[in-house]
């Protein structure tokens, strides 16, 4: 008898451990951030399978996207408890698009800065997406999606005369507009994500975190911030979300590459092509940031870095007058890595 209540009672408690957990995760609102890297309609099926694998094991209530080409494609790898918001210009074929997940509810979208006159800080109709949402519970938040200029240098460009330093003005100016827009917004609880093609540090990113436009690049702390980057911390430890692909050897990887902070920092301010001249091409492009009031109901940030993460083939493109075409599908899911926030909104 004594075996069997034994037996009983750690059934019972592993029982009640994973009620608790459950009960954990369904307190817990889930924001991803991810660059799909140009996906298409017609895409590998084996990409596909990667990337539902990816949403799969991260379990996300919010996806924010880059590089989607239409909600046709995004639809590919969600199914249909979730819904897609998004501009679906068939001309265009690097959107910004967010996802929503049933029971949570994507009530509006718009565009904040379009137009052809803003072109220079939102090329290639790269505009701000601002979702609001509504949680399980009722209340209210806000998501703004952002793909910031690359700073790539064409592989023609002579070393020296194109690349981050040409292009850095336009991902300050985008910050600058919107750090204006959230100033005047302070009621509102909102998240900022997205691939920012600059670093945490970077001047682009002090801009949108402080509100001050004269802020410089180098390491920031803000009495009060205008955001609060929490991708901050991993980028002092040298994790990154871009280029990691290339270390795979078949087994997860932890995303880090030892020195790249250092590369990136040592080449701001200096004339090169990114990222032909940088020592560490591995960097972290793609960040969170949260507004001050929702400091406190942060409870984990993380890269995630599986295998399907990083498993099979680069794509081979060509330039076109629209963007680039693949010649070869990729079979791989991402040249980025997704990243994750768990926030307590309940």
């Amino acid at each position: 008898m004594p075996a069997k209540f034994s037996l009983y009672s750690v059934v019972a408690a592993l029982a009640l451990l994973a009620c608790t957990r459950g009960q954990e995760k369904e307190t817990a609102t889930r924001v991803m951030t991810y660059n799909i890297e140009w996906f298409s309609e017609d895409a590998a099926p084996e990409r596909i399978q990667n990337l539902k694998k990816i949403i799969e094991e991260i379990h996300p209530d919010v996806i924010g996207f880059q590089e989607a080409q239409s909600k046709a494609a995004i639809r590919q790898i969600l199914g249909s408890d979730w819904v897609i918001g998004m501009a679906d210009d068939p001309t265009q074929f690097q959107e910004v698009g967010i996802a929503v997940k049933a029971p949570y509810k994507l009530l509006r979208t718009e565009w904040l800065f379009p137009g052809e006159a803003l072109n220079f800080a939102f090329p290639d109709r790269r505009d701000v997406l601002r979702a609001e949402l509504e949680s399980p519970s009722g209340g209210r938040f806000a998501v703004y999606v952002v793909h910031m200029k690359s700073r790539r240098g064409s592989d023609a460009t002579p070393a020296g005369y194109s690349g981050r330093n040409e292009t850095d003005r336009q991902r300050e100016q985008a910050c600058a507009m919107l750090a204006g827009y959230l100033s005047g917004r302070s009621n509102e609880q909102h998240l900022v994500l997205g691939d920012f093609n600059d670093s945490p540090d970077d001047r682009s990113l002090n801009i949108l975190e402080s509100g001050n436009l004269l802020a410089k690049g180098g390491p920031s702390q803000w009495a009060e911030p205008l955001l609060i980057n929490l991708s901050e911390p991993l980028y002092r430890q040298d994790f990154v979300t871009i280029g990691l692909d290339r270390a795979f050897v078949g087994k997860a990887l932890e995303p880090r590459v030892a020195g790249a902070m250092k590369s990136n920092e040592d080449t701001r301010g200096k004339e090169h092509r990114f990222p032909q001249d940088v020592p560490v091409a591995q960097t972290l492009f793609d960040q969170i940031l949260i507004s001050p009031d929702l400091k406190k109901a942060v409870n984990k940030i993380e890269i995630h870095s599986s295998v399907a993460c990083l498993q099979g083939k680069r794509g081979r493109t060509e330039r076109t007058e629209t963007g680039a075409n693949y010649i070869e599908k990729p079979t791989r899911a991402s040249d980025h890595l997704p990243v994750f926030v768990d926030l307590n909104l309940n």
